[in-house]
């Protein structure tokens, strides 16, 4: 990296962002200014540096009233000469640690901190990882939010600090949510009157217009003051709590006080809204008192829904101080209550990253405490990873071996290895399909890029269906279990709403680094397949009749007209779905139809509006997928080409176009009421660390989408408007010419 001379800053780092100066004499207002890190003094390069001796320390802060989960993170920087351009710093490695420890010892004495390295130095030892087309990336280094703790891997030096001793352990006083001080104590400072002020009409406007923020709204000094003042004003608006909680100077042990006894008076969100609470689940909100209160109120939630959203309560686990926490403890139980539901998907969430050396100590401790108490399940699991373990070394096999040996190859491997499966298993896709082997001869090796293993499951009911799936070793399927994830979600809205859009997502199980399966789809076909086989393969892409034809000749008499109305319900649900969603590599081979009318997409490998483009042009010009073809399924047979325009003019009714249109717009305005909720439910998964969802910034583009300005009606058009200009969209179909051309 040429670098000439080193330093080290020190930041004392809360809710992600250096912490103000602490107070312990009075209640202090929100202080928004933040107190700058320390720096050491400029040491030249070499292989073991070293500081001149004399203390750091900070007239800011008391250690004594430093609010709980508190961490101080260490950063070495590097400083570059790069001829005649003024020197450049970059960042060399870091680390982060809790001042106090898990058993509540303030850190004392001399430490010897493993580092981290920095993504630039990752990229000059690997430029590969720089490469934007590449699987791989760097470890990302946030010293302010990312991973408490020291570097497994010992890969980028070990740092060696001080701190002070003395002459008997220093513990901090542990706080739990039962602990809360009486009022006699907290009213000292008048801290009640100041939070009984009544707001004028003018800052009652405020609050509102606070309350409705969305969760990338960024406070002002003047919003914090606001909500400071009139907490109790506030505490009557369940969706005003975490803005309030935003607006707490942590460093004032008054502040904290009055914080935390708003808990329980904060009215709470109803029976089924608790789900609300995940947002202060975030690393913005540390204090371990907010994050009992908070898994105290989502432990209200019922299995079907705690199951939901388990994914984003896995990841928030990264965040927490340390490895027991009141989090940690509810996910455990939870599993534990309901082993065959939460606690199967509990158990592949967390095995999925035991990869990850920065979470793998944390995330082992949960796995090995649910299955050392699991009882009966511990063996249904076993069976699971068995059965996972033999089918990933034939996947991992077939990758080395020539395309025309691959399938055979495949075949008779399976076939070996169907002898060392247990008698009876699950598949880890779903605890309820029993299995009791393989039908070998039918499977086979995809054709796609990873080359997947097509898997024909014998049901363990002599009555019962194969089961079909797929596993892919090579392939990240995080991402597609989150955008699956949020279908089924945005489909509860939806239902709940009294909109039956008629969705049922596939299963779909991430089991390791890069491993997964995938549930497949009985009974379906791709749209490429249809076009050609029902259009050509030359003009398959252009004709409006395939998708009709295809459902006239799998659905006879009156079951023809179900189809049609499964298929304009579905099709409605999935523009709208992944419109918001911003899903890219849309094209005729990911996006299937079942012979009862359902369409479906598959393949989420890019979202949040991250689109390909082909020598510098998008290839997605769309806002989603809706072709002439599919709006023939919904008109008229004698529509020329299937534009509305087109339409409209035809004198026999449609079929379907004007409730299509319909449930489009009232899908998509029940998702804008759901808006606060599906962004925080990406923000949530950004320590995933996912190639796009790095930060909260990446998910603007779910903002934008939604159109959270707009009124009702005003959504409608604008929705309609995307649905005309999809259709007149003749890129998407010149792409799929192009994709039967080369693949039909």
């Amino acid at each position: 990296m040429g670098v000439q001379s080193l330093y080290v800053s020190i930041g004392l780092y809360y809710g992600g962002q250096l912490i103000g100066p602490t107070d312990s004499t009075g209640l202090a207002a929100p202080n928004c200014q933040a107190v700058d890190s320390l720096n050491t003094s400029h040491v030249p390069y070499s292989s073991e540096p070293s500081w001149p001796g004399g203390w750091l320390s900070s007239t800011k802060h008391e250690v004594a009233v430093l609010p709980g989960g508190v961490r101080i993170g260490f950063n070495l920087w590097g400083t570059l000469a790069e001829g005649k351009n003024p020197k450049r710093e970059v960042r060399v490695a870091g680390v982060s640690m809790t001042l106090v420890d898990f058993q509540q010892r303030v850190i004392t004495g001399e430490q010897a901190l493993r580092m981290w390295p920095s993504q630039e130095l990752q990229i000059t030892r690997d430029p590969e990882l720089a490469n934007h087309k590449s699987e791989r990336m760097p470890h990302i280094l946030d010293c302010a939010m990312g991973v408490v703790g020291e570097n497994v891997e010992e890969d980028a030096g070990v740092l060696h600090v001080v701190f002070d001793s003395y002459s008997s352990p220093v513990y901090s006083v542990p706080k739990v949510l039962d602990d809360l001080e009486t009022d006699a104590e907290m009213n000292k400072g008048g801290m009640i009157q100041l939070g009984n002020l009544t707001p004028s009409d003018d800052e009652r406007d405020e609050i509102e217009r606070l309350s409705n923020a969305d969760p990338l709204h960024k406070m002002t000094a003047s919003d914090k003051h606001l909500l400071w003042y009139f907490r109790e004003f506030c505490s009557q608006w369940p969706k005003l709590l975490p803005k309030y909680l935003l607006s707490v100077q942590w460093g004032n042990v008054a502040a904290v006080r009055e914080a935390r006894k708003m808990l329980p008076k904060w009215k709470k969100y109803p029976e089924g809204d608790e789900v609300e609470y995940l947002e202060m689940l975030d690393t913005s909100y540390p204090d371990p008192i907010v994050r009992e209160f908070i898994c105290q109120q989502l432990n209200r939630l019922n299995d079907y829904m705690f199951d939901q959203y388990m994914l984003q309560m896995v990841q928030v686990c990264k965040y927490e101080a340390y490895h027991d926490s009141p989090l940690a403890r509810m996910l455990i139980r939870r599993a534990l209550q309901s082993p065959f539901k939460i606690g199967h998907n509990f158990y592949w969430l967390l095995k999925s990253e035991m990869h990850n050396s920065d979470i793998c100590g944390r995330y082992g401790a949960m796995l090995k405490t649910y299955v050392v108490r699991c009882g009966p399940h511990r063996s249904h699991l076993r069976r699971q990873v068995t059965v996972n373990g033999l089918v990933q070394k034939i996947a991992e096999k077939i990758k080395l071996l020539p395309k025309a040996l691959r399938s055979k190859t495949a075949a008779e491997e399976l076939k070996k290895v169907t002898g060392l499966f247990p008698s009876r298993f699950q598949l880890c896709l779903s605890p309820r399909i029993e299995c009791k082997g393989l039908q070998s001869k039918k499977c086979k090796v995809m054709s796609s890029k990873k080359m997947p293993l097509w898997l024909v499951f014998e049901n363990a009911d002599s009555n019962g269906e194969p089961y079909l799936a797929i596993f892919k070793a090579g392939d990240d399927l995080r991402q597609d279990l989150m955008t699956l994830q949020l279908l089924k979600i945005m489909d509860h809205f939806w239902t709940k709403n009294g909109l039956d859009l008629r969705l049922n997502p596939y299963g779909c199980c991430a089991t390791g680094h890069d491993l997964g399966m995938i549930e497949v789809v009985k009974n379906s076909d791709t749209t490429a397949r249809i076009q050609v086989e029902y259009g050509g393969k030359n003009m398959g892409a252009w004709r409006d009749t395939p998708i009709d034809m295809f459902l006239r000749e799998k659905n006879k008499d009156a079951k023809y007209l179900d189809a049609v109305q499964n298929f304009v319900h579905t099709c409605a649900g999935y523009c709208v779905a992944t419109y918001v969603l911003g899903i890219g590599d849309r094209h005729a081979d990911n996006i299937m139809i079942t012979n009862a009318g359902h369409l479906f997409h598959i393949d989420f490998g890019h979202f949040l509006g991250n689109f390909k483009s082909k020598f510098g042009y998008k290839r997605e010009r769309a806002p989603f997928v809706f072709t002439p073809e599919m709006a023939y399924v919904m008109g008229n047979k004698d529509a020329t080409f299937g534009f509305p325009d087109q339409m409209m003019k035809e004198k026999q009714p449609r079929i379907g176009f004007p409730e299509f249109e319909e449930m489009c717009c009232g899908a998509y305005n029940v998702l804008r009421q759901h808006s606060n909720l599906l962004m925080n439910l990406f923000i949530l998964v950004t320590p995933a660390a996912m190639p796009e969802l790095l930060a909260r910034e990446d998910v603007a583009y779910l903002k934008e989408m939604l159109s959270l300005g707009m009124t009702s009606e005003q959504a409608d058009q604008k929705f309609k408007g995307e649905i005309g200009k999809s259709l007149r969209t003749v890129s998407r179909r010149f792409d799929n010419w192009i994709h039967n051309m080369k693949h039909g």
